[in-house]
């Protein structure tokens, strides 16, 4: 599934609301318990040199980052997500490159495996056809219980594969699902309007997750900065209809320049005249 690899991340406790937008990034650590060489990132690195390379063992965000350690460069090989600290991650020394997706600032939901919003848990930013594989929670098919929905966020939460069976919709916080769902969800869909950015033709490389916020995001600047002029596809979900464009600082659909709309679930593998010319994105009512 084309989402697959931005789709979960794990936490241990329930999620408070988020503070004011910071800066962020992340503390990568060479030993357990946050101890030994010290590297902090504050954008997506295709490609750890030296001693940091094949050597994290501990990981500690700030400033709401949620990222992915990838096991060969570039993004590629199996990539697990983060948006927590975790003094010893389950697969250390593995990590070739570090993807810097998004923020918890985003919309997003937690699947709890208890009622109440206890036991494991998965943040969900994009789809997920299967929760047998979500990873690093684990195998989270048949066991959710309750719901948290976080800024904003709306999914369907579904009986079968792929988001087939029986389907709730859900735009607010559950703490015990209903009896036909409880310990039965198999995967889970994100309604809310969003797309992903990708690096690469055919949704590879490093990505970044863009909810609907009705203003212009500007890629020359901020957290966007490392993805302006490098945007070779792009994924639609949840009914978005944003407009790209090859300027910067665009505030209407009429703007000069080369330009043109996303729509639905339009999902773009190769991006033409503006294959890495992307300045800006306006998301349209």
């Amino acid at each position: 599934m084309i989402l697959s690899a931005v789709a979960s991340l794990a936490f241990s406790s329930p999620l408070a609301d988020p503070p004011q937008i910071a800066p962020h990034g992340v503390d990568l650590y060479a030993d357990p318990s946050y101890h030994g060489n010290k590297l902090t990132i504050v954008d997506s690195v295709n490609r750890l040199t030296g001693s940091s390379d094949d050597s994290i063992t501990a990981v500690e965000p700030y400033g709401g980052a949620v990222f992915e350690l990838c096991d060969d460069p570039n993004y590629e090989g199996e990539c697990d997500k983060y948006a927590a600290a975790n003094a010893h991650i389950p697969r250390d020394d593995e990590a070739s490159s570090v993807n810097v997706v998004g923020n918890v600032y985003h919309p997003y939901a937690v699947l709890w495996e208890h009622p109440n919003f206890s036991g494991r848990s998965a943040v969900i930013m994009t789809n997920d056809g299967d929760l047998r594989a979500n990873v690093p929670a684990g195998n989270m098919n048949d066991v959710v219980s309750s719901v948290q929905i976080v800024n904003g966020a709306s999914i369907s939460l579904c009986t079968n594969l792929d988001f087939g069976g029986q389907c709730m919709d859900l735009t607010s916080s559950v703490s015990t699902l209903p009896h036909w769902l409880a310990d039965k969800a198999t995967s889970v869909e994100v309604t809310h309007p969003h797309i992903v950015l990708f690096e690469h033709p055919n949704f590879k490389g490093g990505s970044m997750l863009v909810t609907e916020s009705g203003t212009v995001a500007d890629l020359n600047g901020g957290e966007w900065a490392w993805m302006a002029d490098a945007v070779s596809s792009i994924a639609v979900y949840g009914g978005a209809n944003p407009w790209i464009f090859e300027r910067s600082d665009v505030s209407d659909i009429h703007a000069s320049g080369e330009h043109y709309q996303l729509t639905g679930q339009m999902h773009v593998r190769s991006l033409s005249t503006l294959d890495d010319k992307v300045r800006s994105i306006l998301f349209v009512p």
